[in-house]
């Protein structure tokens, strides 16, 4: 999947500039941000893409499996580490919050990823994850655009 984010880092970052990535954006910053406010502590992003959440919520780290993505985050001010879900390269309770917004469809194996994001997460700490639910109309939505050949 990384390939495919790497192919497509400019102009995935580009179509959040458009009428339709900035209404989409601000919909899903203002969900995360009911939940979140503005993150306090060390906060790590998981599948942090091209820093536009971390960058907006106030976290510092990002990690991705896309070296392309990870430039575009790290222009923005992210501390970037290549990396997966499945596998955080990570000490334990390196964290006080883990952001996942919009990433477990991606993800391979979501149990042992949010056994990961528990494990750099410290005591106490928070986990957000934010997803879209197949059947809502944002769901489907994506799943068209799939079945219209998108990439991603």
């Amino acid at each position: 999947m990384a390939g495919a984010f790497d192919l497509m880092a400019e102009e995935y970052d580009r179509w959040y500039e458009g009428p339709e990535g900035e209404a989409v954006f601000a919909a899903e910053l203002q969900c995360l941000r009911l939940l979140l406010g503005q993150a306090q502590g060390e906060w790590l992003e998981v599948g942090v893409g091209t820093g536009r959440f971390a960058q907006a919520l106030g976290v510092d780290t990002g990690v991705d499996p896309s070296p392309c993505m990870l430039a575009v985050a790290s222009e923005r001010g992210i501390r970037t580490v290549e990396g997966t879900a499945e596998e955080l390269p990570f000490s334990p309770e390196s964290f006080d919050g883990v952001l996942m917004a919009l990433v477990l469809c991606f993800v391979t194996d979501v149990e042992r990823a949010m056994g990961e994001c528990a494990r750099v997460l410290r005591i106490g700490g928070r986990l957000l994850a934010g997803v879209v639910p197949a059947g809502s109309p944002w769901g489907r939505a994506y799943a068209q655009r799939a079945a219209q050949g998108h990439p991603i």
